[in-house]
């Protein structure tokens, strides 16, 4: 079943917003629905900083140096 029938016409309006100049209206309307929340979080999440957990520079101070101490990296 196509993804644009399960879904409400405001709901596609703001997906195919997202996914505008990325990916082709065609191929998301044949996406699941829950590959397509993924990919949409995944598009609108800001671009200019990465995920808590990949901030490398601020996880190693947080460790206050205790890896180097032992000898990890």
């Amino acid at each position: 079943m196509s993804l644009h029938t399960l879904v409400r016409p405001e709901t596609w309006r703001r997906l195919t917003t997202i996914t505008k100049d990325r990916i082709l209206q065609p191929i998301i309307d044949r996406m699941e629905p829950c590959f397509v929340a993924f990919v949409a979080v995944h598009l609108s999440a800001p671009r200019d900083r990465l995920p808590p957990g990949r901030q490398p520079a601020k996880t190693l101070a947080a460790c206050g140096g205790r890896g180097s101490a032992r000898g990890i990296a």
